[in-house]
Parts: C-alpha cells; structure tokens; sequence
C-alpha cells in the first residue's frame, strides 16, 4: 500500500498546482514555509517535493502521469487559426514539466545560451562555423545528460 500523504504534503500539493497557473508564482520554497515547514526542510525542499507522500498528494489532486500526459499532448497538438500555436503549446509543457518537478517553477534561465557563447568568444554569430560549433556542442551535452 503506497504511504498515505501529510496534512502538510496535501496543503503542498494543492498549493503547487494552484502556485503554478498564477501570475506572479511564489519559489517552492515560499510555499513549503507557508504549509508550516522549517526553513531547513524549505532549503532543502527536494527531500519532501520528491517523497512518496507529495506524489502521491499530487495524484489524489488529479495530477496524474495519465492526465500530463494526455493534456500534455492536446497542448502540444494546439492550434489557432489552423497552424500551430507554439505560445500555447510552449506554456503546456512548461506546466507539465513544473508540476512533475522535473523544472522547478523559479528556475529561469538568465540568457541565451548560444548567444553568451557568441558572445564571449567574439564569434560572428552568423558565420556557418559558429552555428555548427554550437550545435555540436549543444548535442554533446544532450549525450552526456542522457547518459547520466
């Protein structure tokens, strides 16, 4: 029988799901501290946002690997005006990943990662050399991540 969730896990969990469709979301951390955690546990939030108990909170909530999945693919399929809507299935996943914790809500990301290597290595940014270099180096890091 899988472990029952916390009053403190459930209360995470149905404030996640609601933290994530807002406007202004708060960190993971502001949440763990406003359903009563400590500040260590906030800190070191994976430990509770990664348990059994939370998961488990969060498929109670409806928050199924099914129903990502399923809506996941509707919003990746979406469409306006009968061609792909990129902003709308941009905003799907980014939803579906948050809520899977596979990316936390307050990680984002501070530039460009093609351009800042441009940039620093005063490489012209359209110069067929450059776009190759950083794709294959975009692609070894994606093999090496795949490895790990």
């Amino acid at each position: 029988m899988p472990k029952q969730p916390t009053p403190k896990q459930r209360q995470l969990a149905e404030k996640t799901i609601l933290n994530l469709s807002s406007d202004k979301p708060k960190s993971q951390r502001d949440l763990l501290r406003e359903v009563g955690y400590s500040e260590n546990s906030a800190i070191a939030s994976t430990t509770i946002t990664k348990s059994v108990g939370f998961l488990k909170a969060l498929e109670d909530a409806g928050v199924t690997d099914d129903k990502l999945s399923r809506v996941m693919n509707e919003g990746l399929d979406a469409l306006k005006n009968g061609e792909a809507d990129h902003a709308i299935r941009h905003k799907y996943l980014e939803t579906a990943v948050k809520v899977k914790g596979i990316v936390k809500p307050d990680d984002t990301p501070v530039s460009n990662t093609y351009n800042t290597f441009v940039q620093q290595n005063n490489i012209n940014p359209n110069a067929v050399d450059a776009k190759t270099l950083v794709e294959n180096t975009l692609e070894m890091l994606m093999n090496q991540t795949r490895e790990e």
